[in-house]
């Protein structure tokens, strides 16, 4: 037979298919009417020159371009299975994300768990879309854990090792092999750290801003602690209007992401009643749970960065903010040299226990969230980080399911992008065990907020 239609297959790996328009003309066949037979189907090469192995070239009528689809949104599949399922490569990497961070737990729909999942919206819904995902085969046992999927490396290493140590005794050479890895944070993402703090941090002392603000409540929280006054709710929340909006005007705007959006989606963000979520959370950092000041400062409390005294200690020696705010006269009552443990702070029964009414077991549950916001931003010496706080603030500040958005898949790549450092931040400062579970705990901790600051807002006397 003739195969000069086909390109050089003597000095190549590719099998390549025989043109039946070629092989027709070649051999005067009318392809139009006739169907191919067995010999242009299934024509069988032998590369004798390269000894490469036997290949089977297909006609163009068994289907060469058929395309699976996935079972979950439509789009084009993998060829082979993912988890046990035939999906496509972003429902692929959708589900193993979900899975190895935890977040499938948390998934809520807001409709009647029924939402239409296909290529163009399979990103409205992630609740509907990973129950997709088990529909179609997918086993949450098959995606690897990090502690799973380094005791698989390990093992290669290990055999490594073990060849090595035989090559180099029976050589009688040393070799010093590397240590284990660890997830270092890359010098990209410690500038993105500092920058946050930087944008965090740029409006200055929040008692400077406090007093600017509301003069009043911001002198009645000061005489409070250095024990002149009792502190009064309506200064407390002077206090947390203060952080919102300084937060909204000040803060936010500094991180050009936020450019992206919609003026609507980020009026939501500023200016909704939800905003107020991330703002709860940061100021549940400057009070205290218990009573015993001496226990909280002997174990690292964290809040001495932030405690009035420290901020009242700087402003005192800033001659300008002192001429500015004319604040000769309230520092001149106040005992500056105070030790930081005769100074008070507000706790929880200031704040809260006098001012929430309703279930009993709801106000337990609202202590309860309110003590894991103060205890999770610690590090595993029982020390505050600040990059936590901030993180997390971002984190919820920037967390779709709070508000009504026009583009809601664009603030959640935002949104991602702050999970992400946060996760790395905490693989590189903490042992990998906690830095899993502290993790898990701040995904848990974003809707124990919002219920939190629900529970605040709706059982105010």
């Amino acid at each position: 037979s003739d195969f000069n239609t086909m390109s050089d297959i003597s000095g190549s790996n590719k099998i390549n298919e025989i043109k039946v328009e070629d092989f027709s003309t070649k051999h005067g066949t009318n392809t139009s009417h006739e169907k191919p037979n067995e010999f242009q189907n299934d024509i069988k090469l032998s590369n004798a020159q390269n000894g490469h192995q036997r290949g089977k070239v297909k006609g163009v009528n068994k289907m060469k371009d058929k395309i699976w689809l996935c079972s979950v949104c439509d789009a084009p599949a993998l060829k082979y299975s993912s988890y046990g399922g035939k999906v496509c490569s972003s429902c692929r990497a959708f589900f193993r994300r979900s899975v190895q961070s935890g977040y499938h737990a948390l998934f809520e729909c807001k409709l009647d768990n029924m939402c239409k999942i296909e290529q163009d919206v399979r990103k409205k819904c992630q609740f509907c879309r990973f129950k997709s995902c088990v529909r179609a085969g997918m086993r949450i046992t098959l995606v690897m854990s990090d502690q799973e999927r380094n005791s698989k490396f390990n093992k290669f290493r290990r055999t490594n090792r073990t060849i090595i140590k035989e090559e180099t005794e029976s050589k009688q050479v040393s070799i010093t092999l590397p240590s284990n890895l660890y997830f270092a944070f890359s010098s990209e993402e410690q500038i993105d750290l500092y920058n946050i703090n930087i944008k965090m941090a740029s409006t200055g002392s929040w008692v400077q801003n406090l007093l600017i603000f509301d003069r009043e409540a911001a002198v009645n929280l000061i005489d409070y602690t250095y024990g002149i006054a009792d502190l009064k709710k309506a200064s407390w929340d002077t206090f947390k209007r203060s952080m919102s909006y300084n937060f909204g005007k000040y803060i936010l705007p500094r991180f050009s992401e936020i450019s992206e959006l919609s003026s609507h989606d980020i009026g939501q963000i500023m200016n909704s009643n939800s905003s107020g979520i991330a703002q709860f959370f940061r100021s549940c950092q400057i009070f205290w749970m218990g009573s015993d000041k001496n226990e909280k400062l002997a174990k690292g409390h964290p809040h001495c960065s932030g405690l009035v005294a420290s901020h009242m200690v700087k402003i005192s020696k800033d001659p300008d903010t002192m001429n500015s705010l004319a604040l000769h006269d309230l520092v001149s009552r106040l005992d500056l040299s105070k030790d930081m443990a005769d100074t008070q702070m507000p706790t929880y029964e200031n704040v809260y226990q006098q001012t929430l009414v309703g279930d009993k077991h709801m106000m337990e549950k609202h202590r309860e969230i309110v003590n894991k916001i103060l205890r999770w931003p610690r590090d595993d010496n029982n020390k505050f980080d600040c990059w936590m706080v901030g993180l997390m603030t971002l984190i919820l500040a920037f967390h779709s399911e709070f508000y009504t958005l026009i583009d809601k898949e664009k603030l959640e790549k935002i949104q991602l992008k702050y999970i992400t450092i946060l996760q790395r931040y905490l693989r590189s400062k903490l042992k990998p065990e906690s830095a899993n579970t502290k993790f898990l705990d701040a995904m848990q901790l974003i809707d124990q907020t919002r219920e939190a600051w629900q529970i605040s807002g709706a059982n105010l006397v």
